[in-house]
């Protein structure tokens, strides 16, 4: 009997989405290992070095990296990507490499050292070994492995990086890989607009010509937009007239304009008529019963990327308004930092956030049904709510009633992200400050606070990350 199962989301639909999603999980692992090689040893595992298991781990998790670019130049190459894309993807993998010399090497070596040991290996150890080198004087030659704390580097035989220039190479491959996915995106904007434009034009429709009354947007954002254009005195039957053949000329060819304001049940045409800016989307069928829940993702994964992107942003640009001195602002872009983790925690455990009846949802009337809060409108109250009671950031319960933001440093993580929300309140919020009887003065010991709570809760989300991993 065949149990091959017909139908369905499968990876090899979407390689080049892939590509990045494990080019980024790569990139942290090596950002995790490096952080945890800089302090000491960890006593808990006695006479073994977690810094040099953590070397190890880092070695593994570069080399990752690289797999990840051929997987993405297989795909771009495959759905016929520019060559221009995929040669600069080649010479960011080409720069990464030169920054990290014999960074596959020294992978091979540990991954099959019952090759190496014996100077058997692929590789170097094989052109030694072809120039009339003995197997034994080659084995001698690429071995030794080990991270010099002093030096910050890590060594294999001929080998040595840089810890510092590992994380930083990293991070710089990984949003290589990305960028060229970005293109795929890009493309498939492009075809999308050309589709409505010719499903407006089938329907008797033209744009982009004077007194059209309506407006395609160019996809700058990657996405399509549609709206009125609305002239003063003119009657709303004929805005409705003419949303309504737009509307009927997208469905005619699978499009359907959808609302980025609210998910309430309104029509379409009803919402193009009154000037509201609509986007193009393919109106796919419904999911398959026997499609997992949570498989719809909630946002884009250029969304996902730019968000992870600026929880790293607002967190630098916090600190170098804090070395001018403009501490109130630089809490705020904390307070944002935090807030775009937090979203990007959701979106990547969207499905146990499903299960656990916990995702946000809104009455657009006091009598209407619940519907889903997309993601991107959540508030950084349901973003902590969420996180606390799915033990990402644990809490010890006793700083509820504080009533001073210092008081939301007692307890855990999840009681001290209070601490931020709280001052970037007082700071946004002017109404708040001067509603408030305690009237605090954000200076540079307020801030390291700040600083040092957002470090706290990101390493929390790290570390929820990774314990998913090795439950997988």
């Amino acid at each position: 009997m065949d149990n091959t199962p017909t139908g369905g989301w499968s990876p090899a639909d979407n390689p080049y989405a892939i590509a990045v999603s494990e080019a980024r999980w790569w990139k942290e692992s090596a950002r995790l290992a490096v952080l945890r090689m800089r302090p000491n040893d960890d006593a808990r595992f006695g006479w073994f070095s977690t810094q040099q298991i953590d070397a190890r781990q880092l070695v593994f998790a570069l080399r990752q990296l690289i797999s990840a670019e051929d997987l993405e130049q297989f795909a771009l190459k495959e759905i016929g990507i520019d060559q221009a894309v995929r040669d600069a993807l080649t010479e960011a993998r080409q720069r990464f490499e030169n920054a990290l010399p014999g960074i596959k090497d020294m992978r091979d070596g540990l991954m099959h050292f019952e090759e190496w040991a014996r100077g058997l290996g692929r590789g170097p150890q094989k052109k030694q070994r072809d120039d009339g080198v003995l197997p034994r004087d080659v084995a001698r030659h690429f071995w030794g492995f080990g991270f010099n704390p002093t030096a910050g580097t890590v060594s294999f035989g001929p080998y040595i990086i840089s810890i510092d220039t590992a994380e930083r190479a990293a991070h710089e491959f990984a949003h290589a890989i990305y960028m060229a996915a970005h293109e795929v995106d890009k493309r498939n904007t492009a075809e999308l607009r050309a589709k409505t434009i010719a499903a407006l034009m089938v329907g008797g429709i033209q744009s982009g010509v004077p007194d059209a009354g309506f407006k395609v947007s160019p996809g700058d954002d990657l996405s399509i937009w549609v709206s009125l254009d609305r002239t003063p005195g003119v009657e709303e039957l004929v805005y409705i007239g003419l949303a309504t053949r737009i509307v009927e000329a997208l469905a005619s060819a699978d499009l359907r304009l959808v609302s980025n304001i609210d998910t309430a049940d309104q029509a379409a045409v009803v919402r193009l008529a009154r000037g509201e800016c609509l986007y193009v989307a393919a109106d796919t069928v419904e999911a398959d019963e026997s499609e997992p829940d949570g498989s719809r993702e909630p946002i884009t994964l250029a969304q996902f990327q730019r968000t992870v992107d600026l929880a790293v942003e607002k967190l630098r640009e916090a600190d170098r308004c804090a070395e001018i001195g403009a501490f109130e602002a630089a809490c705020v872009l904390v307070g944002a930092a935090v807030e775009s983790a937090l979203i990007a925690q959701v979106c990547v455990f969207q499905s146990e956030v499903r299960a656990a009846n916990l995702w946000r949802k809104h009455r657009k009337r006091k009598t209407g049904p619940e519907e889903e809060t997309p993601l991107l409108k959540w508030t950084l109250e349901d973003l902590i709510q969420v996180a606390v009671r799915m033990k990402w950031l644990p809490t010890s319960g006793e700083a509820g009633s504080a009533t001073e933001p210092a008081e939301r440093l007692v307890g855990e993580v999840g009681d001290a992200v209070r601490f931020i929300q709280e001052v970037r309140n007082f700071v946004a919020h002017p109404g708040k400050y001067v509603r408030s009887e305690y009237w605090p003065t954000i200076g540079r010991a307020e801030y390291d606070v700040v600083y040092g709570v957002a470090r706290a809760v990101l390493d929390h989300l790290h570390e929820a990350i990774e314990k998913l991993g090795s439950c997988t």
